[in-house]
């Protein structure tokens, strides 16, 4: 996905998270899904949103909801 393709997912996601976060905050996590994609080997292909179930660390998120980024690792010749 390019920055155009991301930003159009986090709009379809942010109803989902309207009511725990403003649109600022929201769109300020396209910024720090961009931190994951340093260079071009790596590019995103999808945006979940997960609800985590019987996770040790999600014990203090009372939501247990995430969003992830699963990449495709593109092998430069």
């Amino acid at each position: 996905m390019n920055d155009k393709e991301i930003s159009i997912e986090l709009l379809k996601l942010y109803p989902q998270y309207e009511g725990e976060y403003t649109f600022l905050q929201f769109i300020n996590l396209f910024q720090q899904l961009r931190q994951f994609i340093p260079n071009k080997k790596r590019m995103a292909t999808k945006i979940t949103k997960l609800r985590l179930k019987d996770f040790d660390s999600v014990k203090d998120d009372s939501s247990g909801e995430f969003v992830f980024l699963e990449f495709n690792t593109i092998k430069m010749h």
